[in-house]
Parts: structure tokens; sequence; C-alpha cells
């Protein structure tokens, strides 16, 4: 959520009809990972949070898989760090 309020302010979003999900894409790659990554990179402490998260994150999907009845859990977006 704060990446995300964050990303609003500083990234422009793409809108409209003729916007494809590869537009999409390589704006995240251009303007949000960059950011991302200069953030995380230089804080041990950062990246054990992010770890955590990840598998915090991944314990649900598989909870939430098994709670609803889905083929297969969710699986988090590439990695960008």
């Amino acid at each position: 959520m704060y990446w995300d309020l964050v990303f609003r302010k500083l990234v422009p979003r793409l809108r409209g009809p003729t916007v494809t999900q590869e537009q999409c894409d390589q704006q995240h790659e251009k303007e949000v990972v960059p950011r991302v990554k200069a953030f995380i990179e230089p804080s041990e402490e950062r990246w054990t949070f992010l770890d955590k998260k990840i598998r915090e994150q991944l314990e649900y999907f598989k909870a939430e898989k098994e709670h609803y009845g889905n083929q297969a859990p969710r699986e988090i977006v590439k990695r960008v760090c």
C-alpha cells in the first residue's frame, strides 16, 4: 500500500482504451523497478523484511487456495530485486 501511494504521486498513470499491458509493464520497469531497487539494495534489514513478507504472502496464497478450493495458489509477480 505504501508503494502504491508513493508511485501514484511520482509515476504518471497510463490511461485510455489504447493503452496495452505491454506499455504498462514497460512503464513499470522504467519508473518503479529502479526506485524499489534503490530502496531495498543498500539495507540487509530491508532484504530480510522483504524475504519475510514474500514467505508470508506465499503462505497466505496457499491457505487461500485450500479455503476456496482453487486449482493452484496465486503467484507473486516477478521479483524486481
